[in-house]
This record gives structure tokens, C-alpha cells and sequence, in this order.
């Protein structure tokens, strides 16, 4: 399973957010969010079942901006 994140510019920091999975996480830069992305997706999958797309309404204006940075995790990411 691919789970497609988009990496957002947030003020001093950024901000990953899953496309496929309602699942977010911050960093001070973009390798810190997706490594935290990475740490937390892995220890909710153990506490409970999230896989269900992120709203509409939040993605749609991230998929439209092109200083978003789109990014693909997969479950070997997690291991």
C-alpha cells in the first residue's frame, strides 16, 4: 500500500499531510515532517484503524498549490 502525502510550507515549518489516510504530522523542515509523519502513522496503526481518505475540503486547496510537495510513504517506511 502507497500512502501519498503532501509536505505544505507552514510559516518556519512544514506540515505533512496524508491524501489517503486522515493522518498529519509537523516538522521544522520538510525531511523532519515526513520522518515524524513516518513515527506517528507507525504508532497509531498499533493503537488503532485510521485508513480513510483525509476530506475533501482540506486536500482540494493543497492539491491545487504548487509549492506543496507531494510525497509517497509505504508501509516499509513504517517498518
Amino acid at each position: 500500500m502507497q500512502i501519498r502525502v503532501l509536505i505544505v510550507p507552514d510559516g518556519h515549518a512544514y506540515h505533512a499531510q496524508g491524501v489517503n489516510v486522515n493522518f498529519s504530522a509537523q516538522g521544522e523542515t520538510a525531511h523532519d515532517a515526513k520522518n515524524n509523519f513516518i513515527t506517528g502513522l507507525r504508532e497509531t496503526i498499533k493503537k488503532r484503524n485510521l485508513f480513510q481518505a483525509a476530506p475533501t475540503a482540506l486536500l482540494n486547496p493543497l492539491m491545487a498549490d504548487s509549492s506543496v510537495e507531494r510525497w509517497v510513504c509505504t508501509l516499509d517506511d513504517l517498518d
